[in-house]
């Protein structure tokens, strides 16, 4: 059991992001895009269109977060 709840407010500061339509396999995948501090971007593939490609071509995930890689 607790006798005390710790409680304390947190700021949060979301990078400006955008979203993309790459093709993987002959698959629509999303892609996010974030703008950082410096100019500089970085992307990170949507996890449930990845997963949903993987099945739908037999591949791994981890395969597919390859290709993914390389078309960006």
């Amino acid at each position: 059991t607790t006798i005390g709840v710790r409680r304390f407010e947190v700021a949060r500061r979301a990078l400006p992001r955008s979203e993309r339509v790459v093709s993987v396999l002959g698959h629509d995948l999303r892609v996010k895009v974030v703008t950082l501090p410096d100019g500089s971007t970085r992307a990170k593939p949507e996890a449930d269109d990845v997963v949903l490609i993987a099945r739908a071509t037999g591949r791994s995930v981890r395969e597919v977060r390859e290709e993914v890689r390389k078309s960006l």
